[in-house]
């Protein structure tokens, strides 16, 4: 299961969505660390709402990113989501169809709302153990932000932070 942008870039809104390095006109390198951290905590997300809709644990689906090493200024990155189990489960071939993917969309943006609100959202400053973080992904915690993944989540579905169209 593949979630990605139509393109790589949206120049009309000044969006780079892929991991591609651009050079710098200072001649500093290029800093991907806050897009790369927006893709991981997006697929951390997924897998999270994912496993609330098909009542799995979460070692039984593992996310991650796709399209990270294309050097291609038109290069797409991607979150993905796949089984775990020998021979899959048909769990991502399920969340793929057009109505199961719908509720995987509200599901996210549900729990996303839920981040934000009480305590959580104010005392949890990226992630932590009651949104995106599990031990199966112990090493991306320090890129996980459920802030980020909802910002990128709504650039994929077309509107702004404020829930506008874009």
């Amino acid at each position: 299961f593949l979630l990605g942008p139509q393109a790589g870039e949206i120049p009309d809104l000044g969006l780079r969505l892929n991991l591609t390095s651009v050079p710098q006109s200072t001649g500093f390198l290029d800093d991907r660390s806050g897009r790369r951290a927006a893709w991981y905590s997006l697929a951390a997300l997924l897998r999270t709402a994912a496993g609330s809709i098909l009542q799995v644990q979460p070692n039984e689906i593992a996310s991650g990113i796709h399209g990270a090493g294309s050097g291609s200024r038109g290069a797409r990155t991607f979150a993905f989501l796949s089984d775990t189990l020998d021979n899959g489960a048909g769990y991502c071939t399920h969340l793929a169809e057009p109505d199961v993917f719908k509720e995987l969309m509200v599901t996210a943006d549900r729990m996303l709302a839920g981040f934000a609100a009480g305590a959580h959202g104010s005392d949890c400053r990226g992630s932590c153990y009651e949104c995106l973080r599990d031990y199966t992904n112990i090493a991306y915690h320090r890129l996980l932000d459920w802030r980020l993944a909802g910002d990128l989540l709504a650039i994929l579905q077309g509107r702004d932070a404020t829930g506008g169209q874009v």
